[in-house]
């Protein structure tokens, strides 16, 4: 597509002003009204609607700790929960602040807070001293919960606010700290708090972090009604006929992450078992999921990358899965490619969604499906840059109540169909604000004077209103005057038959403005070079999307705590390396 054509040249709609994209659904969209009610309420009103069909069954599963929580045990373990926390002083308003690896019991916490009418904050486990003091500034959290492995630093931590805390422990006895599991056990209910007012709107549930991938990581104010109205435009609350046809969700996302809040509460919804694994490990990833045989796995993009160039998905039989979930980063065609012929009966599913908005497309409606261009049921999408083509795929179409439009990055007026430009999002789940450190809204003007949010991602809606994302506008460098995606640039070197995983970033240059440089894991027993790789981008790019600042092989690539590349920790890298390079000239 270019210059506002489809594939098939047919002009895109859209008048002078450009396009706002609406949802297939949005006639839908009217009948949606979103109840005036809490997120937990809510929640709980959805499972006893289908406890018949899936009461005996696991919620959630802690693979690493082998323990569960069944669907019958939610409401009744938050209760008691909601009980022992307020007879510990806990009241609407507060905030339980958390940081463990524990992926099962954890969730039922969160929902024993939501019925006190408080409000939740994880962070990644394996974050600095000093990133969980910032956060614990910001939300004044007075509760705050570890287990046995991050009990030291978090108890550092504590002795340097200026406020008392009550310490609680998940998953085993932590010293000085209240055991969740005693709470759940002793506790006989008599203080459950049975008249907490809830100002929906602005009584904010959940904090999930942004990934840190531009600098320190962002808290996401999300409100009840924000998590209420995410779920109606998935099709929830629902009255089950039979046995919810997906069964079983397997998932790495951290307990902290936007995406492990959104399943364990669809989970509800739909009645699936969300199958945690807390901590990834490649050498034991397969044994897990072949014991525990999940319909469904929800895959980051670098362990997709792992399983696609891997040949684990040939060694075993992979009947019992029927799809496979992407989201969080861009997936290259290679990638998808690859796992599409390594198990060619399942159907892979993108969606798109940050930790502001929470996710807005999906794919799999039948706007995305019969008779397009696709792989493994994704539609994709050719597009002209230059005098080379790329292919996109899409991560679907918008929710009923959502819309979207592609901007012009340098007149800002919104663009047809088909021209690449940057999304701006309006639906009733964007974020309040961010946290600051008084608590508040780090900055009131999250949305414009119409409801629009900059998302900051550059993308492009087709014929059909399907989204393709392109890039992360924060990545685009340049060289010279020309735009460079890393992320272009990843995906063709992922196609090199001895090429594991790839990560690009740019180097400054006084001249160019910037330098592409690879940092490379090979396949176990290749020998693949770097002249190779060089001649393997510039045989499919652009002289200025070339590797420029050259080839790096490394055995493995950083992660950051939202599961996608560490394009910071990789760029630091590279800048300690140019800096040694020229001290020893």
């Amino acid at each position: 597509m270019e210059n506002g054509e489809d594939t098939n040249g047919v002009a895109a709609e859209g008048g002078d002003d450009g396009t706002i994209v609406k949802s297939p659904w949005a006639s839908h969209a009217d009948s949606i009204v979103t109840p005036d009610v809490s997120a937990a309420d809510y929640l709980l009103g959805a499972l006893s609607m289908n406890q018949e069909y899936f009461k005996h069954k696991p919620w959630v599963v802690d693979v690493i700790r082998k323990k569960s929580i069944l669907f019958s045990e939610i409401e009744p373990f938050s209760y008691r929960i909601a009980s022992a926390l307020t007879k510990m002083g806990f009241q609407k308003g507060d905030w339980l602040y958390f940081v463990t690896y524990e992926v099962a019991l954890i969730y039922v916490v969160h929902i024993g807070v939501w019925r006190c009418g408080g409000a939740v904050r994880g962070c990644y486990q394996n974050e600095e001293e000093e990133e969980f003091q910032r956060q614990l500034e910001e939300t004044r959290a007075r509760f705050v919960l570890c287990d046995r492995e991050t009990a030291a630093k978090i108890k550092r931590v504590i002795n340097r606010l200026s406020w008392p805390v009550t310490l609680l422990s998940v998953g085993g006895v932590v010293t000085g700290a209240t055991s969740i599991e005693d709470m759940i056990e002793k506790d006989d209910g008599s203080a459950f708090p049975r008249d907490v007012k809830i100002n929906p709107k602005e009584d904010v549930i959940t904090v999930p972090n942004t990934s840190g991938s531009t600098g320190r990581p962002k808290g996401a104010m999300h409100t009840h009604h924000n998590i209420v109205s995410f779920m109606q435009n998935m099709g929830g609350p629902k009255k089950l006929q039979k046995a919810p046809e997906t069964e079983s969700l397997l998932t790495l996302m951290g307990n902290f992450s936007v995406g492990a809040f959104m399943h364990t509460c669809m989970a509800i919804i739909f009645g699936y078992s969300l199958i945690s694994i807390s901590k990834y490990n490649k050498h034991s990833f397969m044994s897990h999921v072949l014991s525990y045989k999940p319909n469904s796995i929800a895959l980051y993009h670098y362990v997709a990358s792992w399983l696609a160039n891997s040949g684990e998905l040939l060694k075993h039989d992979m009947s019992f899965l029927k799809c496979i979930i992407c989201g969080g980063s861009i997936f290259d065609i290679s990638t998808l490619q690859k796992i599409s012929e390594a198990i060619p009966h399942i159907k892979i599913y993108q969606s798109y969604g940050t930790s502001e908005t929470l996710v807005v497309t999906t794919t799999g409606s039948p706007a995305c499906e019969g008779g397009c261009p696709s792989i493994a049921g994704l539609k994709k999408a050719t597009i002209k840059e230059g005098e080379n083509t790329r292919i996109h795929v899409t991560t679907g179409v918008l929710f009923p109540q959502a819309e979207g439009k592609i901007v012009d990055v340098d007149t800002g007026h919104a663009l047809k169909r088909g021209s690449i430009g940057r999304l701006f999002l309006r639906c009733p789940f964007i974020m309040k604000g961010y946290m600051s450190h008084e608590g508040e809204k780090e900055n009131t003007s999250v949305v414009d004077a119409d409801g629009w949010y900059d998302t900051g991602d550059h993308g492009f809606f087709d014929e059909s209103d399907n989204l393709y994302i392109v890039e992360r506008s924060n990545l685009i460098f340049k060289y010279y005057m020309h735009q460079v995606s890393p992320v272009e640039i990843e995906a063709v070197i992922a196609e090199h038959p001895d090429v594991l995983s790839v990560g690009v970033v740019a180097l400054p240059n006084p001249e160019t403005t910037s330098l592409a440089r690879a940092y490379v894991v090979r396949k176990p027993g290749k020998s693949v070079t770097e002249d190779e790789v060089l001649l393997h981008v510039a045989g499919k790019l652009e002289f200025y999307k070339h590797l420029h600042g050259g080839v790096k092989f490394v055995s493995y690539l950083p992660i950051n705590s939202g599961g996608k590349l560490d394009r910071k920790e990789l760029h630091d890298k590279a800048i300690k390396e140019m800096q040694h390079m020229v001290k020893t000239l």
